[in-house]
């Protein structure tokens, strides 16, 4: 009898620590997700300004000089 308690009791431990490791791996993956996401979002956005204000500037500069 005491056996089976301790086997269960082992098995119950060893899904609850499976369990735990498994919702820290999808918890980690998620912030990965999310980090990864906003860094290419922030990467577009960089690139975005960097391509968009020089021809504006240079635009502006047309516009200035034939009036």
């Amino acid at each position: 009898m005491e056996r089976t308690v301790v086997a269960v009791v082992l098995v119950l431990v060893g899904v609850l620590v499976v369990g735990v490791l498994v919702v820290g791996v999808l918890v980690v993956e998620a912030l990965v997700v999310a980090v990864v996401s906003v860094t290419v979002a922030h990467r577009r956005v960089v690139d975005h300004q960097v391509s968009v204000i020089p021809a504006q500037k240079a635009a502006a500069r047309m516009r200035f000089s034939y009036g």
